[in-house]
């Protein structure tokens, strides 16, 4: 009986087993990609690189570095420009077969379809991701990289590819942890998101070395505004942006002032465009204004000119990221009044605070060092201007919000407040803010105060 049994119930299991069970599985294929951090960094840790291929990573992220921004080599460069950092004057000069046709292999090899290898690709390149090489200066000129990704969450380590070369390109030799002390040893690549690129950093702003001319340029306004908005503009022969979407262009010393365009144009990087050497106008809700922008004029400074609230130098004394996250990406925003001169509290009517802001990119071997700068915070500050507004933020995003404030100006003794909204962003860290009085600037030439974590000198010349 019990044979019986055993026998129904094992026939019984075989009729109701499914049929493809019974299926030889089929000889497995290259994983499908994956457009992530981690699917990334399994691409370009699977690519036969070579020594150009390195070369070429190395050119653009130091063509970023070298602008200000951060040691990154962007997917939309390397796909669209090949060898571009990010920033002016960077041109694509990869030698040898560059990354980008590299790429597009890998994708044909593990993409269902190549049909839609271009539509891939141009996602790639919109998705903000990015090749950021820390420490890249010490870099050999030999040494493959380890290749990880930025695991996301503040963590300080991760899994990463160690490569070395072969007669057919790069090879992956081991999978190694990668933290911080790792990549300040050796060639680490990581792939993370892209902070800063939208941006212009202060350094795009300093003067060059052949020299410009201060020019004063009047932008003609709505009679909405009161007064005039006027920006000091002092640098080479670059864009500088202020509020909403209009610039002014800085005329080299070279060009005669009569025959140059000073033509407003627009700026694709609305608000938070680096705005080292102009302020924008805002109202009393904080609403920048300065798209009402119709033309400008100008005129030599040669001539006396009112008191300049200088920012002399900057220091960090803590990285605020992981390191995946690579450097600190730091917004100084002053509000004031500029040229405050009334007489009367109804002349208090006629001016609008303004807001200065810039970005500072401090990369992670410069912590605790002290960088100079010649950023122009208040372009003309008066007698009758007695506190300003300072906030200071190291940049992760988030919604728009802001800071209500005030600046404080003088009549005939008496105080007045000057309502601010100052924009940041919600997810930002907020490193300092406050009010600084103008006794706090006139106390010494040079001036040095620490807020939270940064060093800050100014000058008031």
């Amino acid at each position: 009986m019990k044979k019986y049994f055993f026998i129904l119930i094992a026939g019984i299991f075989a009729a109701c087993t499914p049929e493809q069970y019974y299926v030889e599985p089929a000889e497995p294929g290259p994983e499908p990609f994956e457009l992530s951090a981690r699917g990334l960094a399994t691409m370009f840790a699977s690519l036969p690189m070579g020594t150009e291929q390195l070369r070429e990573v190395y050119q653009a992220v130091g063509h970023s570095s070298n602008n200000g921004y951060d040691e990154e080599y962007t997917l939309d460069s390397l796909l669209l420009k090949p060898g571009a950092g990010v920033g002016p004057g960077t041109k694509a000069r990869p030698s040898g077969t560059p990354l980008r046709e590299m790429v597009r292999g890998y994708l044909e090899e593990h993409a269902s379809t190549r049909s839609g290898i271009d539509d891939l690709m141009e996602l790639i390149a919109e998705s903000g991701y990015q090749l950021y090489w820390p420490y890249s200066e010490d870099w050999d000129g030999i040494s493959y990289p380890v290749i990880t990704f930025d695991p996301g969450y503040g963590a300080e380590s991760n899994y990463g590819f160690e490569l070395s070369p072969s007669p057919s390109g790069a090879i992956i030799t081991d999978t190694l942890t990668v933290d911080e002390a790792l990549a300040q040893r050796r060639p680490v690549w990581v792939i993370n998101s892209n902070s800063d690129a939208a941006f212009t950093p202060l350094e795009l702003f300093a003067p060059g070395d052949s020299g410009s001319t201060a020019l004063k340029v009047f932008c003609k306004t709505s009679a909405s505004l009161r007064p005039s908005h006027c920006a000091s503009l002092v640098g080479p022969s670059r864009s500088c942006g202020h509020g909403r979407p209009q610039f002014c262009k800085i005329l080299p010393a070279s060009v005669p002032p009569e025959s140059s365009d000073c033509s407003c144009i627009e700026d694709r990087y609305p608000i938070r465009s680096g705005m080292t050497q102009s302020e924008s106008v805002t109202n009393e809700t904080g609403v920048t204004q300065g798209n009402v922008i119709a033309g400008c004029d100008r005129q030599s400074t040669t001539a006396s000119r009112p008191r300049r609230l200088m920012l002399k130098s900057f220091r960090m004394l803590r990285n605020y990221d992981s390191w995946f996250g690579g450097a600190s990406e730091f917004w100084i925003k002053c509000g004031s009044v500029e040229g405050f001169s009334a007489a009367t509290e109804a002349e208090l009517q006629l001016y609008s605070p303004s807001i200065t802001d810039f970005m500072i990119v401090v990369k992670r071997r410069d912590i605790n060092k002290e960088v100079p700068y010649e950023a122009i915070m208040v372009s003309d500050f008066s007698t009758q201007l007695d506190k300003i507004a300072f906030l200071v933020v190291e940049d992760d995003g988030g919604t728009r919000t802001g800071w209500k404030c005030e600046a404080t100006v003088k009549i005939q003794s008496k105080s007045y407040g000057v309502s601010l909204d100052i924009p940041y962003n919600e997810k930002d860290d907020i490193v300092w803010r406050g009010q600084l009085s103008a006794r706090f600037f006139e106390e010494e030439d040079i001036v040095t105060g620490r807020f939270g974590d940064v060093i800050c000198s100014f000058e008031l010349e």
